[in-house]
């Protein structure tokens, strides 16, 4: 999995243009279809988000090419991650982070 810029239209655009190297080989990567589409709970609210796939012809891999505001995996961006960590390091309990998110639509 590659973590890239945001933006589908510029990440489709570096694949087309084969700007976009595998991680393994160093091969250009070329667009392979998409991710699931997936449910992202953001700080704005919800956002439906669906990563680009794109597949090395020199060593035949696929990759998953997953939006820097999102966290692999997590039905939370980045952002609200990065917010409940701050909220923990400023010394916030559990109920206090959960009070300080729980505004926000959950997926």
């Amino acid at each position: 999995m590659l973590v890239v810029t945001d933006g589908q239209e510029r990440v489709g655009a570096e694949l087309a243009a084969g700007r976009a190297a595998c991680p393994g080989c160093g091969g250009r990567l070329r667009p392979w279809g998409f991710g699931p589409r997936r449910v992202v709970r953001t700080s704005s609210g919800l956002e439906h988000v669906r990563a680009r796939r794109a597949v090395c012809p020199a060593c035949g891999v696929t990759h998953l090419l997953e939006p820097a505001s999102t966290l692999p995996r997590m039905r939370d961006s980045a952002e609200v991650v990065g917010a409940a960590w701050q909220a923990k390091v400023d010394g916030a309990g559990y109920r206090s982070i959960a009070a300080l998110t729980a505004g926000r639509s959950r997926p």
